[in-house]
């Protein structure tokens, strides 16, 4: 296999909305889970955007503007959402998906062309052991790949490409740490029993008041167990903005925006579709290989 295409499976999903939202009558919601601060590291960028930080530069007379890059080391909310250290909020579809990562599996992602017809181009993440591959192609076998190999030392995960230390990662309750050469990059610390914070180069702090959680300054995401929804608020002076609402039900996951239907996840074992109003933006498959490891 050749080693050409990056590690990482980016799903860079934004700008997209159907049509009007879609009503869920509270007698077929599921009960949030409850929110939570669980610093997590993730592995495989299994992600669709609700709030994606932008950067912004002005060249020859025109603004550009540029999706700020996920970072791996976050925090696990619960209900499928993820904050990385770089402010970016997803879905985690692995989490949705219930991914098992103790076992070995393939992983199959088909993004679907604009008429919602799946493309013959597919994406594979391949977890085998202490290794785990990415590339794309039309099966696994010919899939151009890049495999990073990861090993425990004590607290602490090395991942190494090409029998090189690419970066090093721990979740320990001392403090979650990301580095680079030797260098530590980006750190998560706990200052109290309901607060976290980020040291990266915007520090910040994500903390829990009942069942309100704030994500620095600028959001915060809040459950109602009488609605049983989830709601995502964009903090203002007066009035705060509403930006999504999240319902859940034995088979669906929907996200509404405010005048629109942002997100339909449809679950199925093993398998999930992600769509925008009706019309499919991917499929993602899981085969196991063994029972567990």
């Amino acid at each position: 296999m050749k080693n050409t295409l990056p590690w990482l499976l980016i799903i860079c999903l934004f700008g997209c909305t159907g049509p009007r939202i879609i009503p869920v009558d509270s007698a077929s919601r599921v009960l949030p889970e409850p929110l939570v601060i669980r610093p997590a590291f993730d592995m495989y960028s299994l992600r669709a955007d609700l709030i994606r930080q932008k950067t912004y530069s002005y060249i020859n007379d025109q603004y550009h503007e540029q999706p700020v890059s996920y970072h791996p080391l976050g925090f696990d909310l619960s209900n499928g959402l993820f904050f990385d250290l770089n402010r970016n909020l997803c879905l985690d579809l692995g989490y949705l998906l219930k991914l098992d990562k103790s076992r070995d599996f393939t992983l199959k992602t088909t993004n679907c062309s604009v008429d919602g017809q799946p493309k013959k181009r597919q994406h594979f993440i391949v977890q085998a052991g202490d290794q785990l591959c990415t590339g794309s192609g039309r099966d696994a076998d010919e899939a151009a790949t890049i495999c990073r190999t990861l090993e425990q030392e004590g607290e602490q995960t090395k991942v190494t490409k090409n029998n090189k230390e690419d970066f090093t990662f721990s979740l320990s309750e001392s403090g979650p740490t990301f580095a680079r050469k030797g260098k530590v990059r980006a750190e998560i610390m706990k200052t109290s029993n309901s607060t976290f914070r980020a040291e990266t180069n915007r520090p910040f702090e994500v903390s829990m008041i009942e069942n309100q959680l704030t994500l620095g300054k600028a959001y915060y995401v809040h459950a109602d167990d009488e609605k049983k929804e989830v709601s995502i608020f964009q903090r203002r002076k007066r009035n705060h903005k509403l930006l999504y609402t999240i319902t859940e039900t034995p088979t669906a996951l929907i996200v509404n925006s405010l005048n629109s239907n942002r997100y339909v996840v449809a679950l199925d074992k093993n398998a999930l579709t992600l769509s925008s109003g009706a019309r499919p933006i991917l499929q993602i498959q899981v085969e196991y290989v063994n029972q567990g490891r």
